[in-house]
């Protein structure tokens, strides 16, 4: 079961995102992670696709467009 859940909300900051996640994932052990990518075009999604396939990215191309 999880206890917590941590969503991220992202936008062009890919090497902060990355610490952030790493971060996460040392602290809060089995909570659930979620990262939001408000239309990135610096490589956010796909490092996080890459390098932390427990958390789901969720891609809205348009900036502010929820």
């Amino acid at each position: 079961m999880t206890r917590a859940s941590l969503v991220v909300v992202n936008y062009n900051t890919a090497s902060d995102l990355r610490a952030c996640l790493a971060s996460a994932r040392e602290k809060l052990g089995d909570a659930e992670v979620v990262v939001v990518d408000n239309g990135s075009t610096d490589g956010s999604v796909e490092m996080v696709r890459e390098e932390f396939p427990w958390a789901p990215v969720f891609f809205f191309g348009k900036k502010g467009k929820v």
